[in-house]
């Protein structure tokens, strides 16, 4: 296994891309075998192009308007996305592109999809195209219902505390130890499904990643 994962978190100004702005966004890049964090950095975000925050979206995540407004600039984020991404996967191979690492990750995607495309970029020239959602993941093994999968309901059934929940960072590190715990086969499943899906890698993206 060549490729790195990032574990990543925005918060956002409302809930679509096409209307709201990345307000905050923290990231995880992980060694892919031990799970050992290599580096991790945190940003607030400038509004940008001419995209809304939502006084809805500042209650939910109880965001830092004045951290916001003295954030960094678009471009400078795309930028330290695409240093990230040599950062992990220095030889720019193809096939080891870092793969992405979220809790209803492709929410965050798609956010990073549109703010590379305002700018003319592809977010999946520097990341791979599928993604690792561990909430699918966890929804995958548990088969129930009844049970909560929000990233505070998830972290509490596994015994990692969350703090200050909707932060990027936190979320990250919570994400991320959650990640590691799903990897060492402590899925708490029901029924059939059971965490030995998890024992490799190209099969758990199958799974639960997606375009």
């Amino acid at each position: 296994m060549k490729y790195k994962y990032i574990v990543l978190d925005c918060e956002t100004g409302g809930l679509d891309e096409n209307l709201h702005p990345i307000t905050q966004i923290a990231w995880q890049v992980l060694e892919p075998k031990t799970l050992k964090v290599l580096k991790q950095n945190q940003f607030y975000v400038k509004p940008y192009a001419d995209l809304k925050i939502t006084d809805d979206a500042v209650k939910a995540s109880r965001i830092d308007l004045v951290e916001v407004k003295n954030g960094i600039a678009q471009e400078v984020l795309i930028r330290e996305l695409i240093n990230v991404s040599k950062f992990a996967n220095p030889n720019g191979r193809d096939q080891n592109k870092p793969v992405i690492v979220g809790h209803n990750v492709s929410f965050d995607v798609r956010f990073l999809r549109k703010l590379f495309a305002l700018k003319g970029k592809n977010l999946h020239d520097h990341f791979a195209e599928s993604f690792i959602d561990t909430l699918k993941i966890l929804q995958f093994l548990e088969n129930d219902a009844n049970r909560l999968y929000n990233l505070g309901a998830c972290c509490e059934r596994y015994g990692i505390k969350l703090k200050e929940a909707h932060g990027a960072l936190p979320d990250v590190i919570a994400t991320a130890m959650l990640f590691k715990e799903i990897r060492k086969g402590n899925g708490k499943s029901t029924g059939n499904r059971n965490a030995e899906v998890l024992e490799e890698d190209e099969r758990t993206k199958a799974i639960v990643t997606g375009k």
